[in-house]
C-alpha cells in the first residue's frame, strides 16, 4: 500500500533525477491526503524538489501556495549563497582555513542550483589553530559572538568540542573547529581533508568544500547523527553517492569499514537506494546490498517512522540508535564522547581556568545521566 510518504518520495526522486513522477492508481484506503502530503513537505524540508517533483499532478491550490513559499525561499538561498562566498572570500584573505559544508554549497555541488535545497544557516570547519580568529573576523563584519564561548575556544583541549556560533539578521554562522562534528572527529582530519578540498563557485565568490568522498561519508555520519529525521537528508546523500566515481567508492567503502561506520554507510545507502533510486557506483551498490541484520533493522525503524509521519524521539532511544550503527572503534569513540567529551559552552559554564579546562568534561555528566534517563524530545538540525 502505498502511503502519502511514498508519494512525496518519489516526487523528490524525480526532481533528482530519478524516475519521473507518475500519480499512485487508487487503493482500497481512497484518495490521497493533499493535506498530508503538504506537512510531509514541509516537515522533510523538500519544498524546491516536490514542488518541481509534482509539477501539475499537485492540486492547483496546493500548486499556488508552493509557489508563494518558493518566492521568499528562492531569496533567502540566494542571499544566503552570497553571504557563504563573502565569508569564504574573507576567510581566504585573512589566511584563514576554512572548509565550507551543507548549505549553499551542497544544493550548488549537489543539485546544481542553489535553489533546490532548503537551509537555515552556514556552516565551516576551521582548523583548530584558526577558530578564534575566523570568529573574530565574522565580528568585524558585524556578527554578534557569543563572547563566553569564544573564550573558552582559547582553552586548548583535545576533550573541548569548540563550535562557536555568529549571528546577524537573517544569517547564522556556525564555526567547527579542529574536531569538527562530534560524531566524526576521530575519522576526519581537518589537514587531509583540507589536502583533497575542490573550491565551489558561490556567487561572485569562491569557497573551499570537502572532496565528493569526504562529502559522502560526513552526509551519511549526519543523517544517522539525527536518526534521518528528514528525507531532505536521504535526497542529499543520494545525489553525493551519484557523484562518487568508482575509485572514490571504493577508497570510501575501505575508510568506512576501519572506521567502524560501515553500518552507517550501508543504512545510508539503502535508504537512498529505497527512496530516490538514484545511479551509483557498484562498490555502493555492494555496500547497501551486503547481508546485515543489523543495517536492515535500522533501516527499518526509520522507514517505519517515515511512514507512520513521526520520528525517532527521545535521548534514550537515539542512543541506542547510535550504538547500533556503529561498529568497533567508532562505538567506542561515540561511547567516550558521551562521557568525556565538553563543548565550548560546558567549558564556559564550568568556569575553570585554561590549565583545568579538559575537567570540564566533568560538568556534562551530570546533565547525561538526566538526559539519558528519561526519553525527550530534542530541537530539529537547521542543515
Amino acid at each position: 500500500m502505498t502511503t502519502e510518504f511514498d508519494v512525496v518520495a518519489g516526487a523528490v526522486a524525480a526532481a533528482c533525477g530519478g524516475a519521473a513522477f507518475t500519480p499512485p492508481a487508487a487503493d482500497a484506503r481512497g484518495p490521497l491526503d493533499w493535506s498530508r502530503i503538504a506537512r510531509l513537505v514541509g516537515r522533510h524540508r523538500v519544498l524546491p524538489l516536490a514542488a518541481s517533483g509534482f509539477g501539475a499532478a499537485a492540486p492547483d491550490a496546493l500548486r499556488a501556495s508552493w509557489r508563494a513559499e518558493l518566492g521568499p525561499h528562492a531569496q533567502r538561498s540566494l542571499h544566503l549563497l552570497a553571504t557563504a562566498g563573502a565569508i569564504a572570500s574573507r576567510f581566504d584573505a585573512a589566511g584563514i582555513r576554512a572548509l565550507a559544508v551543507k548549505g549553499p554549497v551542497l544544493a550548488v555541488v549537489g543539485y546544481g542550483d542553489p535553489l533546490r535545497r532548503s537551509y537555515g544557516d552556514l556552516d565551516f570547519w576551521v582548523a583548530r589553530a584558526d577558530l578564534v580568529r575566523a570568529a573574530e573576523c565574522l565580528a568585524a563584519e558585524g556578527y554578534t559572538l557569543d563572547a563566553p564561548l569564544v573564550e573558552a575556544a582559547r582553552r586548548p583541549s583535545r576533550f573541548v568540542q569548540a563550535t562557536l556560533n555568529a549571528a546577524r539578521p537573517g544569517v547564522d554562522v556556525e564555526l567547527h573547529g579542529e574536531a569538527f562534528i562530534r560524531f566524526v572527529d576521530h575519522t576526519f582530519d581537518f589537514d587531509g581533508s583540507w589536502a583533497t578540498r575542490r573550491a565551489v563557485r558561490l556567487g561572485a565568490h569562491t569557497a573551499q568544500t570537502l572532496d565528493a568522498g569526504d562529502t559522502l561519508h560526513y552526509l551519511a555520519l549526519h543523517g544517522d547523527w539525527h536518526n534521518w529525521e528528514r528525507l531532505q537528508w536521504v535526497a542529499d546523500l543520494a545525489v553525493a553517492a551519484r557523484a562518487c566515481d568508482e575509485q572514490t567508492a571504493t577508497r570510501l567503502a575501505r575508510r568506512a569499514a576501519r572506521a567502524g561506520h560501515g553500518r552507517v554507510l550501508a543504512s545510508a545507502l539503502t535508504l537512498a537506494r529505497t527512496f530516490v533510486a538514484l545511479p551509483m557506483p557498484s562498490a555502493l551498490v555492494d555496500i547497501a546490498a551486503r547481508p546485515d541484520p543489523r543495517a536492515t533493522a535500522l533501516v527499518a525503524q526509520v522507514t517505519t517512522a517515515y511512514r507512520a509521519d513521526s520520528a525517532i524521539l527521545g535521548a534514550r532511544r537515539r542512543f541506542v540508535f547510535h550504538l547500533r550503527s556503529r561498529d568497533g572503534r567508532a562505538r567506542r569513540h561515540y561511547l567516550a564522547w558521551c562521557g568525556l567529551s565538553a563543548s565550548a559552552a560546558d567549558v564556559a559554564a564550568a568556569g575553570l581556568p585554561p590549565r583545568l579546562s579538559w575537567l570540564s568534561a566533568a560538568w556534562r555528566v551530570p546533565g547525561l545521566l538526566a538526559r539519558y534517563a528519561r526519553p525527550t524530545s530534542e530541537p530539529p538540525s537547521r542543515g
